[in-house]
């Protein structure tokens, strides 16, 4: 399974038993099990280390990252970038050389939680190596979290790469993410290229919601025009982002839709558009009375963002 930073979060459940231990003493219980011959308690010592979020166990789950097994290697690392501890950024840097490829995805995956601008190079390297394509998606993703921009320029090489969409999706995120000036250009060719899948032109409009550039500007008012609906309002969703108001009219019309996640997006495009009208006001109203609960959410918070006041209908008392 391919490791998500941003997409995907890692939830760590924590469920100690009610026995009267102390967090220490479970701590000390599951580093004791780091010690184990049973490959399968050395997993769990880790996992549960994990749940514990115990500064006292990052020394014994630094050392439990030479584990013979890959599994206890890549839980200990899932476990140190739960901690956020620093001292684990050099043994978490070595990591990327292991042999096993999930192993590696933990690896970068915690450092990207630690944030330490010392993994930037080291992760820039994995991306550009590595064969395997879950091990690049999670190094894009994350370098898109650390920054630098040392970052950039890789990021954006990977936008003219053919095939492989998913890596490229997540660097289309990934430049987004880090409002790379640069990438302004590859991202609008993507955006513009009818050729591409809708995903990754989606992707590249909202990455370009994030680059306040007049490139970005341009791309984005040329797409109001295009022949996907949805394309369209995320266009207009983008525009709104840097401060143009040109997809006022289109997210407006995009409310109406027979699509219930265009009717979403379209709610999305107005909050970030930030006018208040009583076109606007209307639409929202409208919307409001959607059946679907995740739409009335929006509508509800763009009303309050917006500033929009709606008056309560005055009934006439019957005498």
């Amino acid at each position: 399974m391919l490791k998500k930073f941003f997409v995907y979060v890692v939830v760590f459940v924590v469920s100690l038993p009610v026995l009267g231990f102390s967090a220490s003493e479970q701590a000390q219980k599951a580093m004791g099990m780091l010690k184990s011959t049973d490959t399968r308690v050395r997993r769990q010592g880790a996992s549960n280390l994990a749940g514990m979020r115990s500064r006292e166990a990052v020394p014994a789950l630094i050392e439990a990252l030479d584990d013979e097994d890959f599994g206890v290697r890549a839980t200990a690392a899932d476990a140190l970038g739960n901690l956020r501890d620093k001292s684990a950024v050099e043994p978490l840097i070595d990591l990327l050389k292991d042999d096993n490829d999930s192993v590696k995805m933990s690896a970068v995956v915690a450092l990207g939680f630690i944030r330490d601008k010392k993994a930037v190079e080291p992760v820039i390297d994995l991306l550009e190596s590595s064969e395997s394509e879950g091990v690049k998606i999670s190094a894009a993703q994350v370098l898109g979290v650390l920054g630098g921009s040392e970052a950039i320029e890789p990021l954006i090489d990977i936008l003219s790469m053919e095939g492989q969409p998913r890596i490229k999706a997540q660097a289309i995120r990934s430049v987004g993410r880090l409002g790379a000036k640069d990438g302004a250009g590859p991202l609008a060719e993507i955006a513009e290229n009818e050729k591409e899948s809708i995903r990754l032109r989606s992707y590249a409009v909202e990455a370009l919601g994030e680059i306040n550039t007049a490139k970005s500007e341009d791309t984005l008012e040329n797409l109001l025009k295009d022949d996907d609906e949805g394309l369209r309002i995320k266009a207009a969703s983008s525009l709104g982002k840097l401060g143009n108001d040109k997809g006022l009219d289109i997210a407006i019309e995009g409310v109406s839709s027979s699509d219930l996640q265009i009717r979403r997006e379209a709610v999305l495009a107005l909050t970030n558009i930030g006018v208040n009208n009583e076109e606007v006001k209307e639409a929202l109203l409208k919307a409001g009375e959607d059946e679907d609960s995740r739409l009335k959410r929006r509508v509800d918070y763009a009303i309050q963002l917006l500033g929009i006041v709606i008056e309560e209908e005055k009934t006439e008392e019957k005498e």
